[in-house]
């Protein structure tokens, strides 16, 4: 227990050697004790005993150096034996030259193309009595304008077929595991700062500097997007992966509508500004939409803001969302605003959203479009990411085509909406039938999960959208589409609807196209998603119009061919609107100044900005939060701490007007937590989960670091009961969070790894502030619900069976006597034998939950289990038999 509390001051020592590199006997005594060495790897050292010289133990050296090098940097230290069931490091020592360091630089080059500056010397050291030799490996952080390094090339294998390492991907370093990074939590930490926050248990300061705020960005509310966002987990990780690809500066999101393209783009905007990717300062978001469809009013909603509607208007928009004049753009060449826009993203590098350029209604405009964003963002570190729905490029590598929900996300939203509309349950076979008729899509299922809050049944509802009720919203969806075909894309895409599916060969002969006609019509089709060949015959594809597509081309089939009769006929007899720029109110021109100021450094100049835009507008909730953050931003940058001060009374003031933007919650927090005030950062936090803001799961855990950080105060303040209590609200938070809304396994072993911390630091100051039969009583209380909790490690069964051993030592005639003295009790004979019993039957009780931890708790070995009941049984049958000779016992 000593040692979880040592532990922290040992991560913090370790963290300072890394970033200032240092290589001598410093660091192996940080980690020596009269035993060994601390018996613990984690993200920061690793341990060997000695370089092996087979390829595979050399590679798996590679890919520490890769973990350590893309996480927070790290010490492999070779001299150190583990005894076998990693509980104890013990010190053995090298011979000299253990490590060929040219040789395992020469082995990074090759299985990465890039070169890590790590760093090995061998250090003498005495121990335990001899004199000892151990090697020092050091591996630097990865500096944060660097982007991560990936593997080129597979490892060997370690089982057939199962190489240690697949290229492309990179490795980080995960308590004492080298890990891929493949989902979203652990891509998010791969591309940020990686920030590591260690709390000394004497000082209580940070070994690193805290993370700094979300990106810059100008997003819009959330509620204009969505609400609540789910699942795409895939599209979102692959954009992610993009941010590594140095050659690849635009992505295209693309799908039929309604399949929540832009609430993807929104999703991955929300991620890049919490975790910061090495690169980018800054999001910019423009769309060229003016009306969004509600499934849930079956109507059009005039969107807030519409930026562009063409080529050039798109041009304009982007000069003077980077600070240009509109003397410099206006009446200026073309020419000469891509070099200036191209100049600012270099010095400013940004992830820009260019949102539903399909809104554009020549295509041409939108090819150009499309070319104007991989021209201005080649050789800057920029990247656009687009939305539409059509395909403008073949690439696959480029444009990501968003499908309809999967079965497993699918399930989720429909709850969501079922809750929201206060609907019935929705039971296997019903959600079956309504996943088919929308095809997943988002837009689709709110447009059928209206019908239910006017009180009709699923089953009806899906019956009745598939036919009049369901026109206005696949109007909404595809109209859009099919307007822009040409007719004899019309013929062909009504043929398939009619056919449910047909090859090449069987749409010639009904419509009489030659081959090229065809190929032609064939491409406008699946560019917008109209069409797809999800199955082929003898390697010959068979197109098929969507579900919800052939709904709406059979509603306007007049409308597509003149001669329908004709058509099914010649079947039979084979088978038997202008956008214009809106103009930006005062409040929106003041907090773009306030930025552009703040940029160059000139915080007192956006202060003053600001300030005056509130004095002549008003106390507008917006306007008071960016005030609080300029004020926020200024302390950080210059550590003032009146500014941070001034910072968090506006957070506060703007949320009293009724701001609940997610960033103002993040910014308040982060001052909270840079005043050093805890309670504070709690009660921003709770404020947070009772306002829905998301994700809710990182607001539970900053919760829990908040009570965390709050229960170490109070323990330092000598108030123990108080911690005790604020630890066990964040081990709640916890453990709620692993249970039931942390999917990644990066995410959960960081969790799984704290809440042990954690929960060591519990037991150990329970059983240091115990001194009488009550204080232990509440030592076995606590040790016991931990486990229960799921925390099942043996050093609980052992700690739980010494603190009851205490219990019942403490148990003795003049320890009652004492008591009863304490407490002022009648001293007599007769009241001695009421505490008796109740200390009794106390006593039994805590020896069944002590059997129940025994039972749960997983141990190395197997008769361990029994001597731990053995000690209980000797001591309790000693206290029966005589209670003042228990403490001898």
């Amino acid at each position: 227990m000593d040692q979880a509390l040592d532990l922290y001051e040992v991560q913090a020592k370790m963290a300072k050697f890394i970033t200032s590199g240092t290589l001598d006997q410093r660091v192996l005594k940080a980690l020596m004790s009269a035993d060994g060495f601390v018996p613990k790897e984690c993200e920061l050292w690793d341990y060997k005993t000695t370089a092996n010289g087979d390829a595979l133990s050399k590679a798996k050296t590679v890919m520490q150096i890769l973990s350590f090098y893309n996480a927070y940097g790290g010490y492999i230290l070779y001299g150190v034996i583990e005894d076998g069931s990693k509980e104890k490091y013990l010190a053995k020592g090298i011979t000299a030259n253990c490590v060929n360091q040219q040789q395992i630089g020469m082995l990074i080059k090759e299985y990465t193309g890039e070169s890590i500056d790590f760093t090995y010397r061998e250090v003498p050291v005495r121990h335990g009595g001899e004199n000892l030799l151990f090697g020092i490996l050091h591996v630097p952080k990865r500096p944060g304008n660097h982007p991560p390094v990936f593997f080129a090339k597979n490892g060997p294998d370690v089982k057939p077929h199962i190489p240690l390492f697949q290229k492309d991907h990179a490795y980080v370093r995960l308590q004492d595991n080298c890990i891929a990074a493949k989902d979203k939590k652990a891509l998010q930490f791969l591309f940020g700062p990686r920030e590591l926050e260690i709390d000394s248990s004497k000082d209580h300061k940070r070994s690193f500097a805290p993370r700094a705020l979300i990106l810059d960005h100008n997003l819009p509310d959330r509620d204009v997007i969505c609400s609540r966002f789910f699942g795409r987990d895939e599209i979102i990780e692959r954009l992610w992966l993009w941010l590594s690809d140095e050659f690849s500066t635009t992505r295209v999101l693309a799908g039929d509508g309604g399949r929540g393209k832009t609430s993807i783009a929104y999703e991955f905007c929300e991620e890049v500004c919490r975790a910061r990717p090495f690169e980018l300062s800054r999001i910019f978001w423009v769309t060229a939409k003016q009306k969004q469809f509600s499934g849930t009013l079956n109507d059009y909603r005039h969107m807030p803001e519409t930026h562009f509607n063409d080529f050039e208007s798109l041009l304009r928009a982007l000069c003077l969302g980077y600070a240009m004049l509109e003397t410099e753009v206006d009446d200026v060449a073309l020419r000469h605003q891509r070099k200036s826009l191209q100049s600012a993203l270099r010095l400013f590098p940004s992830l820009i959203i260019v949102d539903d350029i399909d809104s554009v209604e020549d295509l041409n405009e939108q090819k150009r479009i499309l070319e104007l964003c991989s021209a201005i963002s080649a050789g800057t570190p920029s990247r656009f990411l687009l939305t539409t729905r059509m395909n403008l490029t073949a690439s696959n590598d480029v444009c990501l085509r968003v499908p309809g929900l999967s079965e497993e996300e699918y399930r989720p939203y429909v709850d969501y909406l079922v809750e929201k509309l206060n609907g019935p349950i929705i039971g296997k076979k019903e959600f079956q039938a309504l996943w088919k008729a929308t095809d997943g899509s988002p837009l689709f299922t709110e447009s059928v999960l209206r019908l239910l809050k006017q009180g009709t049944r699923l089953s009806k509802a899906i019956k009745q959208w598939n036919g009049k009720l369901g026109e206005e919203v696949r109007m909404a969806a595809l109209e859009r589409e099919i307007q822009k075909l040409s007719l004899e894309a019309r013929r062909v895409l009504l043929t398939c609807a009619y056919m449910g599916g047909a090859s090449i060969v069987e749409i010639k002969q009904v419509t009489g196209y030659d081959d090229a006609r065809m190929t032609d019509c064939i491409s406008q089709l699946t560019s917008l998603f109209l069409l797809r060949a999800p199955d082929f015959i003898k390697k010959v594809p068979r197109f098929e119009v969507p579900t919800n597509t052939a709904r709406l081309v059979f509603e306007k089939q007049k409308d597509l061919v003149m001669d329908t009769e004709g058509l099914k006929k010649t079947i039979q007899n084979l088978r038997g609107r202008k956008i214009t720029l809106q103009k930006i109110d005062r409040s929106s021109g003041a907090i773009a100044q306030m930025y552009a100021l703040m940029r160059e450094g000139r915080f007192d100049d956006a202060i003053k900005t600001i300030e005056a835009a509130v004095k002549q507008l008003g106390q507008n909730p917006e306007l008071v939060m960016h005030c609080g953050k300029c004020y926020f931003e200024k302390a950080r940058q210059k550590k003032d701490s009146a500014a941070n001060t001034a910072a968090r009374k506006l957070f506060r003031r703007s949320y009293e007007l009724g701001q609940r933007k997610s960033l103002l919650f993040e910014c308040w927090f982060r001052s909270e937590i840079e005043a050093d005030n805890p309670g504070g950062a709690f009660e921003v936090a709770e404020l947070a989960i009772n306002n829905n803001i998301e994700p809710t799961t990182d607001w539970i855990l900053k919760r829990a670091n908040s009570l965390e950080k709050l229960a170490r105060r109070h323990a330092q303040s000598h108030n123990p009961q108080e911690a005790l209590v604020e630890f066990e609200r964040s081990a709640t938070d916890i453990v709620a969070t692993l249970r039931g809304g942390c999917d990644s396994r990066f995410e959960q072993e960081n969790l799984q790894a704290k809440l042990s911390r954690m929960n060591d630091e519990r037991v150990n100051l329970v059983c240091r502030i115990a001194r009488d039969f009550s204080g232990w009583e509440q030592a076995v209380e606590t040790i016991v619900s931990i486990v229960d909790s799921g925390d099942v490690r043996r050093s609980h069964a052992s700690a739980a069976v010494d603190a009851f051993i205490q219990m019942v030592q403490s148990m003795s005639v003049h320890s009652i006597k004492d008591e009863m003295r304490t407490r002022r009790h009648v001293q007599t004979a007769e009241d001695e034998e009421g505490p008796r019993k109740h200390h009794l039957a106390a006593i039994h009780n805590r020896r069944r939950d002590i059997r129940r931890v025994l039972q749960r708790t997983r141990f190395v070995k197997v008769d361990e289990r029994a001597a731990l009941e053995t000690k209980i049984k000797m001591v309790v049958s000693s206290f029966e038999s005589d209670p003042s000779k228990t403490a001898a016992a």
